[in-house]
């Protein structure tokens, strides 16, 4: 899906919009069920014990996904700015 992007739109507006489309496009019993999931997990409080924009990373080391070899965050970090993505699984 391509989002057609004005260099004087926000990106929250470029966001609505990919949210508008997306939701066009995705079946209402797994938008219901996503929506309410995500609503679950709000109530739970998360948000408030989430990290906030600036805030130190906990120390932390994880397996390397090709070697299995433990890697320690900082050992990355030192090499310049680090972006941590995570994926949930299906």
């Amino acid at each position: 899906m391509r989002v057609a992007v004005s260099s004087n739109t926000s990106l929250q507006d470029q966001l609505d919009r990919i949210t508008q489309n997306t939701r066009a496009l995705v079946q209402p019993e797994r938008l219901a069920f996503s929506e309410k999931t995500v609503a679950e997990l709000f109530a739970t409080g998360i948000e408030d014990r989430a990290l906030k924009p600036g805030s130190q990373a906990p120390s932390f080391s994880l397996p390397d996904a090709r070697t299995g070899k433990l890697v320690h965050y900082t050992d990355l970090f030192a090499l310049g700015p680090l972006v941590l993505k995570f994926f949930r699984g299906r």
